[in-house]
């Protein structure tokens, strides 16, 4: 796993140092440990999950390193097992995360991982993302409903 889990992320020009890497798997520990009973996503063996989840997840922290200042904040849209948000928090500890999550077995997921992987630029809010009331430099999802379905018609914003 280790191997596999460097070797991508080189391939991607990401830097990750040990520490962040021991992060990455610990992440990856806990979702084998949860996703039998929490059903967070699918996945055929370690390998998948670190390709098709892990690494795709990170393959956005070049593209938000160029577009977005250091410190800005991250609202993980529907955080659901925590892709994109906690793979890009441990890998860009300097920018702030806000993963939103409805469901309360994701939220408490979410919660240990944050604790397990200590993450301290990562905050969890428990609520429908129609309810949150706050601004954020950029936001993120994967796996999500269309747009349009969160906020309505477009027309009406303006």
């Amino acid at each position: 796993m280790d191997d596999l889990l460097k070797d991508g992320l080189e391939r991607l020009s990401i830097a990750a140092d040990a520490g962040m890497i021991r992060r990455l798997e610990t992440y990856i520990s806990e979702i084998e440990l949860f996703n039998p009973v929490y059903h967070l996503v699918s996945y055929e063996d370690k390998d998948e999950l670190i390709i098709r989840h892990i690494l795709d997840c990170a393959a956005g922290c070049p593209v938000m390193r160029e577009r977005e200042g250091e410190g800005c904040s991250v609202a993980d849209l529907g955080s659901g097992a925590g892709f994109p948000g906690i793979v890009l928090a441990i890998l860009m500890p300097e920018y702030r995360f806000s993963l939103i999550e409805r469901m309360k077995r994701r939220v408490d997921f979410l919660k240990n991982v944050v604790l397990r992987c200590n993450l301290s630029n990562v905050e969890v809010i428990s609520y429908d993302v129609k309810d949150v009331r706050r601004e954020f430099d950029c936001v993120t999802f994967r796996a999500f409903h269309p747009l349009y379905d969160i906020i309505g018609d477009p027309a009406e914003l303006c």
